[in-house]
């Protein structure tokens, strides 16, 4: 099963203390292509106002790597858990 593409990107939803902090309210994040199924390489977030190195939305926003990473895990669960009610 397919949940995003290098190309495509993975779009998030930051939790509502982030958005408080300036976080828009959805983020698309791409990724390097390659990796497996349990790694994910971060390469660019983007939002209506363009498009920022991992590294530069986090120090513009404060975002850490675990806050970071709980909003993809979130994300990919929920793509998960509608292909299951879709079967």
């Amino acid at each position: 099963m397919e949940i995003a593409t290098a190309a495509g990107g993975l779009s998030i939803a930051p939790e509502e203390e982030a958005r408080a902090r300036g976080v828009p309210r959805v983020v698309r994040v791409f990724f390097a292509h390659g990796g497996s199924n349990r790694q994910l390489l971060v390469t660019t977030l983007a939002t209506e106002e363009g498009s920022l190195k991992v590294n530069e939305f986090q120090s513009r926003y404060s975002v850490s790597d675990a806050e970071l990473g709980r909003w993809i895990r979130a994300a990919v669960e929920r793509a998960l858990d509608a292909a299951e009610r879709a079967r």
